[in-house]
């Protein structure tokens, strides 16, 4: 599966520096670094330190790049990707262990050591089209833009990171290098490193990752899944019929008071009383 995406991968690019007046005469700037001894019990954390020198333009947003970064592991496999925003004399720092070497395409999880490159470009993407991990305008599965400094072979971006050495005995050093830049002409298969770079990044995570390969920028970890999961559709209301109520057929209430009889005494005439009245009737 892998060979039969490597080579899907190569007939795109050549057919695409086939083209006629495809980038040709652009310039793209990338840098190379390494990282070790990541995720190793009683290792720190090492970190990769990018600054935008303000040489493109010194005032956000005309100046702003991204730095479109991969991650592989040490038998050239691709693991993560990402891409960044960094403003006019702005500093990035992002953890190896937590930022980029995590959630990897690998079912091993993370390599011990790799290596990490970023690519240099002006914002590529509308404000919130890029992908989930990345800032809002730098999607690292599309082809760079040229930040104009390229062509005089000048960086925009000063890379540097910390290695973690292993000093034996179950201990660890720091150590810190600035990276290898690189510049070349968008012409042949030789150079067109950035335009591979990005198109592994879309077949291998954003289109074949299942969420997986997603390195993420500091400030970009909450992002949506990638690819966006599917709206879950609303329940229907059920057609339950009404239910049938019984009439009351019972005398209703009357309201008030409950009037009150009383009682009528009947008087009780003795025998002698009533011979009396009888004979003065008479």
């Amino acid at each position: 599966m892998h060979r039969t995406r490597l080579l899907m991968t190569f007939a795109v690019l050549a057919a695409t520096l086939a083209l006629p007046g495809v980038a040709r005469a652009q310039t793209f700037t990338w840098h190379v670094n390494y990282y070790d001894n990541s995720h190793t019990s009683g290792a720190p954390d090492a970190k990769v330190r990018i600054v935008n020198s303000g040489a493109v333009f010194p005032l956000s947003p005309a100046g702003d790049i991204c730095a479109m970064i991969y991650v592989f592991d040490p038998i050239q496999e691709l693991q993560t990707c990402c891409g960044c925003l960094v403003t006019p004399n702005g500093l990035l720092t992002l953890s190896v262990d937590n930022d980029l070497n995590t959630n990897v395409l690998s079912p091993a999880g993370p390599t011990a050591s790799g290596v990490i490159k970023v690519v240099e470009s002006l914002p590529n993407v509308p404000p919130g089209t890029a992908r989930p991990g990345s800032s809002a305008t730098c999607d690292p599965g599309s082809l760079a833009v040229p930040t104009g400094l390229d062509f005089f072979l000048i960086s925009a971006l000063e890379v540097s990171g910390t290695h973690v050495q292993d000093a034996g005995s179950g201990t660890f050093q720091l150590t810190e290098t600035a990276d290898h830049a690189f510049s070349h002409n968008f012409t042949d298969l030789t150079t067109a490193e950035p335009f591979f770079l990005a198109l592994r990044c879309f077949l291998d995570v954003q289109t074949n990752g299942s969420g997986f390969g997603r390195c993420h920028c500091p400030g970009e970890k909450t992002a949506a899944l990638d690819p966006p999961p599917l709206p879950t559709p609303t329940s229907l209301p059920t057609g339950s019929a009404p239910a049938s109520t019984t009439p009351n057929l019972s005398a209703p209430k009357l309201s008030g008071p409950t009037p009150t009889i009383s009682k009528v005494s009947t008087p009780v005439l003795s025998a002698s009383t009533a011979s009396t009245k009888l004979s003065n009737q008479r």
